[in-house]
């Protein structure tokens, strides 16, 4: 990360909608919401004619993949008729006036734009042409025709609420002239009990949210900062000013976080951030409304290099929200272009559903930020500088579709798994639903929630199946589920063979309740953990599951509460790679005193003959030895130790570790030797409780 000196910059069948009015007879349409239990009505920019309106808005009409039919925004129970009438035809616009029109199209507040009629709270506003919002407007739902565009007033704050679903299939922009305008697009009054959720090619009118599909385009960019950045020095409990890296584009008024860094012996070390408001910026130096709860103190992982907090920044001027308690989405639906958002937040989104067993989860498929099967589509889409917090469910996620970059994204105070990765259903495959050339770049998951369906596999990341993915420079921390499958960073298990390879750099994992990295994946080709570091979880890195080639090279863990590294894979070489292993190169394990042993090698679950090598790393920091074998198992346990060094005590075996075991050391200190257990023949050596055979 650029402003860290410790890193380098490194389908089920479509729905249906019987209920879809066909065209009624061209009679004139009223015009008046006044009356006693009047339905929502289509309010649609004067241009086309009534039954030119009618048609674009029917069953008729593709969308991508899916039908767009009229229940994109409207409930059942309230079709679009005019008012006083629940079976008269949609209110249709008259002419445009001249005064209508402006150099950036028609003006949301002049009655001409609408055919005499702005839209209110009881109505749907369908756009086909260019349309400024140029007043805060409040609506049942708004429908961006291909045609059409909504533009936010550049030159005002502007918000946008809507109690049914926005639906673009045009283009939605928003980009305020500078940081200290808003624009907001705020769902009301969303019932999230009513959501279906699940596999869908079209709009769902009970999920209400933000629907961008076929060829619409939501184009939103707040004002740029600076997303996240580190602490310069370290920050005391009670200080109201603290030292960062960098502040470009902070403003008074922005929210920060600043992660905590407490060790592991601390009560609340997971829990223990702090978030407040900016009241100045001076260079570097941020002054907060109140002082810090907690200390967040620097962190040497390994002789040199030093890790700080991290400050997130989750202010943003161009936002799409829900409310705590109805929380919106926001779905990219079968898209036909790429998309480009920057600095928007994504605030209240994320529904959960009811569980038949009890308990709430997250609802399929509605996520702050979600990308549906749009394939290559998507190729070229950058998502920048968005944080989402404050949610019930994934943060962002890209589901069969391809070549999307989320760089410098922040998922705060989030349920589930943020940076999310749709699999393969009950009845597919392992590893059928793939995305291609995903790119996570220095992206933060903090403070993540389980809920009653996802104690168990809580993570930060999820990493799945596709080819030409990549984590770089990404950060987890605050992970509260404490099992050791809750990590920062979790493969999942689709991702298992040639094709679906990551490439994982500079990461770091910090102050989690469950660990820092859990590969418990089979079958997978040579992959690298390049540069990963973790400390201060309760556990470190499971590298699992039972065999594969997944190696590690110049990866720091320092002071997991209850274990460093834990090997439980053997290699599995492929037929056409037969000399291929599991590496651990220039590893660097600190237990701080934590923990029995740095290193602990399991008992295996599936034999192999096949050394592992360990070279050049250093451990220490346990109890009783730095690399240990303590678990007796009737598979073998073949490891070869090359020019690597030891804090203390080297090794120690279990006395019935297994019948076939080789464990070869070459180094300065101890030679080359074989370790085996007690009681076979070699020289004894009771700190290793091991058989010694000089080489």
């Amino acid at each position: 990360m650029d402003d860290d000196a410790t890193r380098p910059d490194p389908p089920d069948e479509p729905a249906t909608d019987d209920d879809t009015p066909t065209d009624p007879p061209d009679e004139p349409a009223t015009d008046d919401d006044t009356a006693p239990g009047s339905a929502r009505r289509r309010i649609t920019p004067a241009r086309l004619t009534r039954r030119q309106v009618l048609t674009m808005g029917g069953a008729a009409g593709l969308v991508g993949a899916g039908v767009v039919a009229n229940r994109f925004i409207d409930d059942h129970s309230e079709r679009r008729t005019s008012a006083g009438s629940s079976d008269q035809a949609p209110t249709t616009a008259g002419t445009t006036t001249e005064g209508g029109a402006g150099p950036a199209g028609a003006r949301w507040s002049d009655p001409a734009t609408w055919g005499g009629h702005v839209p209110g709270p009881g109505d749907v506003a369908v756009i086909d042409r260019s349309v400024v919002l140029d007043v805060d407007a409040t609506v049942a739902g708004v429908r961006i025709e291909p045609a059409g565009e909504l533009t936010f007033d550049s030159a005002a704050s502007r918000r946008l609420a809507s109690t049914g679903n926005v639906v673009v299939s045009g283009a939605l922009r928003a980009q305020p002239d500078g940081p200290g305008l808003e624009h907001v697009v705020v769902f009301d009054g969303v019932d999230e009990s009513r959501f279906v959720g699940d596999h869908t090619m079209e709009p769902v009118e009970t999920d209400v949210g933000l629907w961008v599909v076929g060829d619409g385009v939501l184009d939103l960019h707040g004002a740029p900062k600076r997303a996240w950045t580190h602490l310069a020095a370290p920050a005391d409990r009670g200080d109201a000013t603290i030292a960062v890296v960098a502040a470009d584009g902070w403003q008074v008024g922005d929210e920060v976080v600043v992660t905590a860094t407490e060790p592991t012996t601390v009560d609340g070390y997971a829990r223990h951030h702090d978030r407040r408001t900016v009241t100045a910026v001076d260079g570097t130096a941020v002054t907060l409304d109140r002082p810090l709860d907690h200390p967040h103190p620097d962190v040497t992982v390994r002789p040199g290099v030093t890790h700080h907090a991290e400050v997130l920044n989750i202010s943003r001027n161009v936002r799409v929200e829900g409310t705590p308690g109805g929380r919106a989405h926001v779905q990219f639906l079968a898209v036909s272009t790429p998309q480009d958002l920057s600095y928007v937040g994504l605030r209240h989104l994320g529904p959960q559903s009811a569980r038949a067993e009890g308990g709430v989860e997250g609802t399929l498929g509605r996520y702050s930020l979600h990308f549906h099967m749009s394939d290559d589509a998507t190729q070229g889409t950058v998502v920048e500088g968005a944080v989402a917090y404050e949610g019930g469910n994934h943060a962002f996620v890209s589901h069969l579709s391809n070549g999307v970059t989320f760089r410098d994204c922040i998922a705060h105070d989030q349920a589930e798994i943020p940076f999310w990765w749709d699999g393969a259903g009950d009845d597919e495959a392992p590893g059928s639903v793939p995305t291609d050339d995903l790119v996570y770049e220095r992206c933060v998951a903090h403070l993540v929630h389980p809920t009653d369906a996802s104690t168990y596999g809580v993570a930060g990341f999820l990493l799945g199946t596709g080819r030409g993915n990549v984590a770089r420079g990404c950060v987890a921390s605050g992970i509260q589920a404490d099992d050791e499958a809750a990590p920062g960073f979790n493969w999942s298990p689709e991702s298992r063979d040639e094709v679906h390879v990551w490439t994982f750099e500079d990461c770091v994992s910090h102050n989690n309740n469950g660990s820092s990295l859990y590969h418990w994946v089979n079958v997978v080709p040579r992959t690298i953990i390049d540069r990963f570091t973790a400390y201060h979880d309760r556990h470190g890195i499971r590298a699992g599951a039972y065999s594969n080639l997944v190696s590690y090279r110049d990866t720091t863990v320092y002071a997991c509460r209850e274990a460093g590294l834990v090997v439980v894979a053997v290699p599995d070489s492929p037929i056409d790679a037969p000399d291929e292993t599991i590496t651990y190169e220039g590893m660097y394990v600190d237990q701080a005193g934590l923990t029995e042993f740095a290193m602990q090698v399991t008992a295996h679950i599936v034999g192999s003959q096949r050394p592992t090598l360990v070279t050049g790393g250093h451990f220490t920091g346990g109890t009783r030895a730095q690399v240990g074998f303590p678990e007796a198992g009737e598979y073998p346990q073949v490891y070869e130790f090359t020019d690597c060094t030891f804090g203390g005590n080297a090794f120690w075996l279990a006395d019935p570790l297994t019948e076939i075991v080789e464990i070869t050391v070459r180094d300065a200190v101890n030679g080359a030797v074989v370790l085996r257990p007690a009681g076979r023949s070699g020289r004894f050596r009771p700190e290793w409780n091991a058989a010694v055979t000089a080489l």
